[in-house]
């Protein structure tokens, strides 16, 4: 479980944290943050992940960086996406 402080946790201060661990994955507690939660709703409109907006702030950061060596890390963003 994240603590109150890294649940409130910014998408930079994430992609610092990522960046120690680089080129491999930071612990499962980690990316955590990250992975796919259902927010519990079936309907088509309202059904959705919670941490998707997370994920694409991630995903912009990355991508906007000059130095993009989170090749595995954005394996792990895809899966998420992908579930």
């Amino acid at each position: 479980m994240l603590h109150t402080s890294e649940k409130n946790m910014k998408a930079k201060e994430f992609i610092e944290i990522i960046e120690k661990y680089s080129p491999n994955l930071p612990p499962k507690k980690i990316l955590e943050k990250v992975d796919f939660i259902h927010n519990g709703k079936e309907d088509w409109s309202e059904s959705d992940d919670l941490k998707s907006k997370f994920r694409e702030k991630i995903v912009e950061l990355i991508f906007d960086s000059e130095r993009n060596n989170k090749r595995e890390f954005i394996n792990y963003l895809l899966k998420a996406e992908i579930e």
